[in-house]
């Protein structure tokens, strides 16, 4: 049987694999080298545990705000105060973390000062309040496992650090997450691979604001929330001060230790992803629109490349090398789909959504490239 490299059907699925193998090279690479937080309560003598100040920001969080303050009062850490900073909610969040009484400090923010972010100021004032010698800056979306301050402070101190912010495992309830956010925080962990990000010597700065643990000196040294005051991404903006000020710090995976349920509805997924594609690639017009090309020609065209040799294939059975080669194409993505599925331990079948996922990212993309075309306006909530 011939095998006829002119058809352009082959052409494309063959730079399509080529693509997807290098990217899984570059993954695994990355992957080699990163540090893995492991459930842990293997700690110091009580009296040897600084305190951890946890901080948690919270607006309009009626929805999230219960689960996070009871999986953070049953951590075993010994000594921890957690502190809840209202940010001016108007749905029913102050009075659920009130709800807790003495077990967590609540109070309200002052309103945002110009030239600052809502969220940046909130904790700023929040730290004012923590006695901690560490601090734990969180999100009220997140869910922490019982060992989950305990195991980062044990990694911390292993490794002589300062400043430790960990990836999460990915929690979905809706449709539309199940098929969005695998697809949409994967492609984070691509444009943003780890192993650049811990090389001190590299640019390329990223870190997950739903867990900063912070030495407070460090903190100060790098000028706290006030040298990131109008950052809508101030965890990518710490990442950046830390490298800068050269505090020991890692980026680790902490699947094991706590999740994030990060948006519960579309549009919500829409616009939260939309703000944070924008400022990771700093309002940069020209990587937006690359990247919503990148998404749109090697995860999203192959399907429908697919369909087209299948249909072309039924009616003219000459086409069998393009079916081939978009079978073996499509099958060596789910098996890369699949995997970045179980690195986020959510399950696997969810690859079946992920050319209605790579759609979505483009438009998302492209949002956000009009955005930082036209100077879009963005808000943390």
């Amino acid at each position: 049987m011939k095998i006829y490299l002119s058809d352009p059907f082959v052409w494309a699925f063959l730079v399509i694999a080529f693509v997807w193998l290098q990217r899984t090279f570059m993954t695994l690479r990355a992957l080699h080298s990163v540090p893995v937080i492991r459930p842990s309560s293997d700690l110091p003598d009580i009296a040897d545990c600084p305190l951890v100040s946890v901080i948690v920001p919270a607006r309009n969080e009626e929805n999230n705000i219960r689960q996070c303050i009871v999986s953070l009062l049953e951590q075993d850490y010994p000594k921890m105060e957690i502190i809840i900073a209202n940010d001016n909610s108007v749905d029913r969040t102050e009075d659920i973390i009130r709800s807790f009484g003495e077990r967590v400090i609540c109070f309200n923010a002052p309103p945002t000062p110009p030239g600052w972010t809502g969220k940046n100021s909130a904790l700023h004032a929040a730290v004012d309040k923590a006695s901690g010698e560490w601090l734990l800056f969180t999100d009220a979306d997140t869910r922490h496992e019982r060992t989950s301050v305990s195991s980062a402070f044990r990694h911390a101190l292993r490794h002589n650090l300062d400043f430790l912010t960990l990836t999460p495992r990915c929690l979905v309830d809706s449709l539309a997450e199940k098929m969005i956010q695998p697809g949409a925080m994967g492609y984070m962990g691509l444009w943003f691979p780890m192993d650049r990000i811990n090389d001190p010597r590299n640019n390329l700065c990223f870190a997950n604001g739903q867990y900063l643990f912070m030495k407070r000196s460090a903190y100060q040294l790098i000028g706290g929330h006030a040298a990131v005051r109008g950052e809508m991404l101030e965890d990518f903006a710490f990442m950046k001060k830390a490298k800068q000020h050269s505090v020991p710090f890692h980026c680790a995976f902490g699947v094991s230790v706590y999740g994030t349920r990060m948006y519960d509805t579309f549009s919500a997924i829409w616009r939260g992803w939309r703000r944070i594609y924008l400022h990771a690639f700093a309002r940069d017009w020209a990587s937006l629109l690359q990247k919503s090309m990148s998404v749109f020609l090697f995860s999203f065209l192959p399907f429908v490349l697919y369909v087209s040799v299948l249909a072309r294939y039924a009616v003219n059975p000459s086409g069998l090398q393009a079916v081939v080669a978009g079978t073996a194409t499509i099958a060596l993505m789910m098996v890369i789909c699949t995997t970045v599925c179980a690195i986020m331990k959510v399950k696997l079948w969810y690859v079946i959504y992920h050319p209605v996922a790579a759609l979505v990212l483009t438009l998302i993309l492209l949002d956000a490239f009009r955005m930082a075309v036209t100077n879009g306006k963005t808000h943390w909530r």
